[in-house]
């Protein structure tokens, strides 16, 4: 699944956002990378610990994504990380990885889609994109500020060299509460088509027959 959701966080929210990194400290991000990334990771994380309104930051992208009625319905998260906060610079870059598949602290996520929330406007950096490989060549992904991306957590994907200007974004992972991908984007399309039919005809039987089958394949797929 690859998911574009429009205007996740607001101007007002953004706004709130921007001073806070601006002013923040950040971290080494190969900290926090595996050995085999560690060599490939070039970017800063905000150190949680020495800025000041860090859990509001955390508090306000969580709840935007918990509030979005497409994200949970393409995503059905049961768990959802703590965001990271990242920076990169004029020279840094992520090379080609695919993310843990257990993630976060004890107990562990199941991370089986990942978030990047685009912080910064496109026009005020060059690079960046986060390019991710399918089965029909490779995407790129160049969002406007305040947009937010989600994809498959095992997909090889790279967040290109920024050759000018500065580039924030907040990432995280969540466990679905369906794990096969394709039980999901049936769940999603069908609950799409319930609410374009009962847009049109509210109270059809149409509409009910819709929700009554997607209620039942939740009840087969569902891993609680």
């Amino acid at each position: 699944m690859y998911l574009h959701i429009p205007g996740l966080l607001n101007a007002e929210q953004l706004d709130q956002i921007e001073p806070v990194l601006s002013g923040a400290t950040f971290v080494d991000g190969s900290l926090t990378a595996g050995n085999l990334t560690k060599p490939i990771k070039k970017n800063l994380e905000l150190d949680r610990d020495k800025t000041e309104k860090s859990g509001e930051l955390k508090s306000l992208v969580s709840n935007a994504l918990w509030r979005n009625t497409l994200f949970r319905a393409a995503a059905m998260p049961t768990r959802i990380t703590p965001p990271i906060f990242n920076k990169h610079e004029t020279g840094m870059f992520y090379g080609p990885h695919t993310d843990n598949p257990i993630t976060g602290r004890t107990p562990g996520v199941r991370a089986d889609l990942a978030v990047s929330i685009f912080l910064s406007d496109p026009e005020k950096y060059e690079g960046g994109a986060v390019a991710i490989r399918t089965d029909v060549g490779e995407i790129k992904f160049r969002l406007p500020r305040g947009d937010a991306l989600v994809y498959p957590s095992g997909a090889i994907h790279t967040i290109e060299e920024i050759t000018s200007g500065t580039r924030y974004a907040a990432v995280l992972w969540l466990q679905s509460v369906v794990v096969d991908s394709n039980q999901r984007q049936i769940l999603f399309e069908l609950d799409r088509a319930a609410v374009m039919v009962n847009e049109k005809a509210p109270q059809s039987e149409e509409s009910r027959l819709l929700i009554k089958a997607y209620g039942n394949l939740m009840r087969m797929w569902a891993a609680l």
